[in-house]
């Protein structure tokens, strides 16, 4: 069988539309490719955790109170309340980026910070924060 006869500026003309969209799927692989090495690379970081709070021990919280509803009227939440004295400075467990610093309702002052392994540390009911 043979095939049609095509003016030659149409036939460029529809090759330059199967190149224009082979280059865009390979963009689109590449910025998917990209995604994924960088979501990987944040899952392979180490973390260095610390206590948060200055001179706080494993004493200062209750190890039961990981899924706990909270005091008061805020709800069940992920992770631990660890208890100091007014004034007591607030470090970040890790190291990390400042994702949300705000004051919140039920929270008060709040800072979240991303850190490795694509965790978020958030810390609230804080007198104020400093950066």
């Amino acid at each position: 069988m043979q095939l049609p006869q095509l003016p030659c500026s149409l036939f460029i003309a529809h090759s330059k539309v199967i190149i224009f969209k082979e280059r865009k799927l390979t963009y689109f692989k590449r910025i998917l490719f990209g995604l994924f090495i960088v979501i990987l690379l944040g899952t392979l970081v180490p973390e260095k955790i610390q206590i948060p709070v200055t001179g706080a021990s494993t004493h200062d919280w209750n190890q039961e109170t990981f899924w706990y509803e909270s005091w008061g009227s805020s709800g069940v939440h992920k992770g631990i309340d660890i208890f100091g004295k007014v004034g007591t400075t607030v470090i970040s467990a890790g190291d990390g980026f400042v994702i949300f610093k705000e004051y919140v309702e039920k929270g008060g002052n709040a800072v979240a910070v991303l850190g490795p392994k694509w965790r978020i540390h958030y810390y609230a009911h804080m007198r104020r924060h400093y950066f």
